[in-house]
């Protein structure tokens, strides 16, 4: 990206001999208003009037000098710029369609599950279900004569049936 640095000055009055625009703001006001756009921290256009030049900025710096001897209202600049590239998005439409999960087909299981496991140390109903391609409550619901009231109470050496 390029980087633009010039320094001039905020005249306090019109002088034709360096101004072809006569309506020229305050020193201060254009200082404010140079000011507000560094704050707001949004890209300025650059343009110079005759040239190719045209660029989005960002204003870097903007240091005043008002107290120049000689050149009473008068207030000296120097202005530094960096060009701003904007962002290229796509947009991209939804439809009531588009929101719809399509999901992967699932893989067939070839693994064989036995009609009944015997519970070791460490095991819970999760961790059995998950070895087998089974959901917890599912084993608890067809055990529950074994378990009892709490699916969180396993014991070593319980016979649960997984088929």
């Amino acid at each position: 990206m390029r980087g633009f640095s010039l320094s001039s000055f905020f005249p306090r009055d019109y002088n034709p001999s360096y101004c072809e625009y006569e309506a020229i703001p305050s020193p201060w006001d254009a200082v404010q208003t140079i000011d507000t756009w560094a704050k707001s921290r949004r890209p300025v256009r650059l343009t110079v009037t005759g040239t190719p030049i045209n660029y989005a900025v960002t204003i870097r710096s903007f240091p005043i000098d008002p107290e120049r001897a000689g050149s009473p209202g008068d207030i000296y600049y120097d202005l530094t710029l960096k060009e701003y590239v904007f962002a290229e998005t796509q947009k991209i439409e939804v439809t009531s369609d588009a929101a719809k999960v399509q999901s992967a087909p699932t893989r067939p299981s070839n693994r064989e599950i036995p009609s009944s496991y015997t519970v070791k140390a460490g095991d819970n109903l999760t961790k059995i279900g998950l070895r087998y391609g089974k959901k917890w409550p599912e084993i608890y619901a067809k055990n529950k004569s074994v378990i009892g009231p709490d699916p969180n109470r396993i014991y070593p050496g319980q016979k649960l049936v997984l088929a």
